[in-house]
């Protein structure tokens, strides 16, 4: 595992022939996120994980590996993206300048990917409040008309007593 500052970095130790992607990962990171003597060893054991559940906002993978290492998803980076491992966030690092990964451990079991961006909570806090504002807008003018009339019948007098 290499760690980089930056995606040209990156890139240019990617194109380096030195450089063979297939056992050796290139990772944004400075070396002080990730574990001690991890980044000196190559990839000797190409463990398998089961993927048990691949949604568009949720992927469900099964670990099964007796070392430490970097768990690649070949799926694109993109911001938004969480992880967990057990239940506990973990931190995704920009692998080979495009693919995510997460550094594992001997006793993890399962890793979830989740979609969920920065600004959604807000977002969805303004769309109730919007819902609600629309709702108001509509049922408030019925309510005051029903009003109205009620008050008019109070103050009218009735035909048959004239």
């Amino acid at each position: 595992m290499r760690p980089v500052k930056d995606f040209d970095k990156a890139l240019s130790l990617l194109g380096d022939s030195k450089v063979d992607p297939r056992s050796q990962a290139v990772i944004e990171a400075f070396p002080y996120e990730l574990p001690s003597g991890i980044t000196k060893r190559s990839i000797g054991q190409v463990n398998r994980l089961t993927i048990t559940h691949f949604g568009s906002t949720r992927i469900e993978i099964i670990l099964n590996s007796p070392d430490e290492g970097l768990a690649v998803l070949a799926d694109a980076y993109y911001p938004g993206w969480k992880a967990e491992i057990d239940g506990k966030p973990r931190k995704i690092f920009i692998v080979n300048g495009v693919l995510r990964g997460v550094v594992i451990e001997p006793d993890d079991k399962i890793l979830t990917f989740y979609y969920s961006p920065r600004g959604f909570p807000f977002l969805l806090i303004a769309s109730v409040l919007s819902f609600l504002t629309c709702l108001s807008g509509i049922i408030l003018p019925i309510l005051l008309r029903k009003l109205q009339n009620v008050q008019n019948r109070k103050g009218s007098i009735p035909v048959d007593t004239i």
